[in-house]
């Protein structure tokens, strides 16, 4: 009996290949190895889908990995999964081409078959898992190689390499090597897509003209990509971005009802509370604005949103902006400085409204401590920095003088008045 099994193992060896050795390669790749793997990816992704915190003063980025301060979430679980499909390559590929008889007839289907490099037909899961894991961990420039090495080694079966390329090109996407990305996208689109690869060809395709500010462009592949989701917290993620396309492309009635249907999904409170602060920047007419502004103080009362304070007046202020009532908007823009219970960008976005009003009106010690208070909140990468931290030197330099001639002024004023 243990002779009759150890024949039987060793004709499911990778040394041969035959259909009983693939067959067995194939199975215990799937339901062994890849299966932990694929478990371990599935808990990444749903630890970063559920960890994930966005920062809403900008434009979302379309996929969770792009959000640098939420990338480091599921590593473990990415790690694992990587390390799985590894060991996966490692026991189970099949190098060694199938004998056939020379008298066979070699049929154009057959020659094809020959010139596989791997004959294992499940392990090209593995490969693409590991891709997708490397791509999910953050590690963009290792998941690129691997994608790039799965184009290669499964030349011969075109689904694969589609499927490899849409996620190569994503990867280039997020290292900002645009033309790279569009050169493995139009070879891609030269070749048939697979059906089921429609969605990750729309959502890569998307998210490379987004990161190029082509928002015109991506908006058909956007809004194709978040209709298809399944998921409803990524489905409402995907309309607010898409509310905020709308309202770059100045479509405010699309952008009010894009987040409408972010709101029905049932979203997160946060992505629900700054889907309701959109939708209050996007009225247009005098007469929904001031419903809006009562939209807006009632909730300000609300208990639930006393850590928001900041984006609501500072959504009010920008709703009194746009009706011309600057004093105001200055009012509720300080408010919202005044009653923020937190330090994060938000506040920044509103301190740097309020320094522009201020230097503007040419109020250049109250502009001071706005720029002062807003450069310790915003991010070096965020593209008015360079903007406010050079006002705030000069302002610095420039306020002592004020100051001075200000106060010289109203003393000269009061001395010269009656007794």
């Amino acid at each position: 009996m243990c002779l009759l099994l150890l024949m039987g193992l060793a004709a499911c060896s990778t040394k041969k290949n035959t259909a009983t050795s693939r067959w067995w390669q194939s199975f215990v790749t799937r339901y062994n190895v890849y299966f932990n793997g694929h478990e371990a990816y599935k808990s990444g992704c749903l630890a970063k889908e559920e960890g994930n915190k966005d920062n809403f003063t900008e434009m979302l980025p379309l996929f969770t990995v792009g959000n640098e301060n939420s990338r480091s979430l599921g590593s473990s679980d990415f790690e694992t999964t990587v390390t799985k499909c590894e060991k996966a390559i490692q026991l189970h590929s099949i190098k060694r081409k199938p004998a056939v008889s020379p008298n066979k007839r070699r049929s154009a289907k057959l020659r094809a078959y020959l010139s596989r490099k791997e004959f294992n037909p499940f392990l090209k899961n593995a490969w693409l898992l590991m891709g997708k894991a490397q791509f999910q961990k953050g590690n963009f420039l290792e998941a690129a190689s691997t994608f790039s090495y799965i184009t290669r080694l499964y030349a011969p079966e075109p689904a694969v390499v589609a499927e490899a390329r849409a996620w190569l090109a994503r990867c280039y996407a997020e290292l900002e090597w645009f033309y790279d990305a569009e050169d493995v996208l139009s070879k891609l689109q030269r070749d048939t897509i697979p059906p089921g690869l429609n969605r990750e060809v729309d959502a890569t395709t998307a998210d490379l003209l987004l990161r190029q500010g082509l928002y015109d462009e991506a908006l058909p592949y956007l809004e194709r990509t978040v209709k298809a989701e399944k998921r409803n917290r990524q489905q409402a993620r995907g309309y607010y971005l898409l509310g905020q396309v709308y309202t770059e492309l100045n479509r405010p009635a699309d952008a009010f009802k894009a987040y409408q249907r972010c709101l029905r999904q049932s979203p997160p409170y946060e992505l629900a509370f700054n889907a309701r602060i959109q939708q209050t920047e996007v009225i247009s007419s005098q007469k929904n604005a001031k419903k809006m502004i009562s939209r807006l103080r009632r909730m300000a009362r609300s208990d639930n949103n006393k850590d928001y304070l900041d984006q609501v007046y500072y959504a009010m202020g920008n709703i009194q902006m746009s009706l011309r009532d600057t004093a105001s908007a200055i009012g509720s823009y300080e408010r919202g400085r005044a009653e923020s219970t937190r330090n994060g960008a938000e506040k920044g976005v509103l301190l740097l409204r309020l320094a522009e009003l201020r230097w503007e009106r040419k109020e250049y010690d109250k502009a001071q401590s706005c720029y002062a208070e807003a450069l310790s909140l915003i991010d070096k990468e965020n593209e008015n920095f360079a903007l406010v931290t050079r006002r705030s030197k000069v302002l610095d330099a420039l306020v002592p003088y004020t100051s001075a001639i200000h106060l010289q002024d109203s003393l000269q004023a009061l001395a010269r008045m009656p007794e």
